[in-house]
């Protein structure tokens, strides 16, 4: 039941590498009172709130996705298991699912309810 948070954790990477160049960049130069030291914090700040704002608008949008199927969405390759039996394997992927272990999961993500 892990690849909800590998999923998470692989797009929290991608924002995280893209905001911590310009963070490098500061600290390499911090000493230094240039323009150029000024503008690469300026655009570290921004790419980090950035990136934060985006990171989590795409877990809200998918958590309101997974949401509308009664959180009973594949862990894996999120397709909805609303309709099939409580435990099997899913017909998209193939992985096993237990119904009440991917609701659980699904809802300990944040703003889980």
């Amino acid at each position: 039941m892990i690849a909800v948070r590998t999923y998470f954790q692989r797009i929290h990477r991608v924002y995280l590498a893209v905001a911590v160049v310009p963070c490098v960049l500061v600290l390499v130069g911090r000493n230094q009172r240039t323009p150029l030291a000024v503008v690469c914090f300026a655009i570290a700040a921004i790419c980090a709130w950035g990136m934060c704002a985006v990171y989590f608008f795409r877990l809200l949008v998918a958590r309101r996705r997974v949401a509308r199927f009664d959180f009973e969405v594949c862990l894996y390759c999120h397709y909805p298991l609303r309709g099939l039996p409580p435990d099997g394997r899913c017909p998209e992927c193939g992985q096993p699912y237990v119904k009440n272990d991917v609701v659980n999961e699904w809802k300990r993500l944040p703003g889980g309810e």
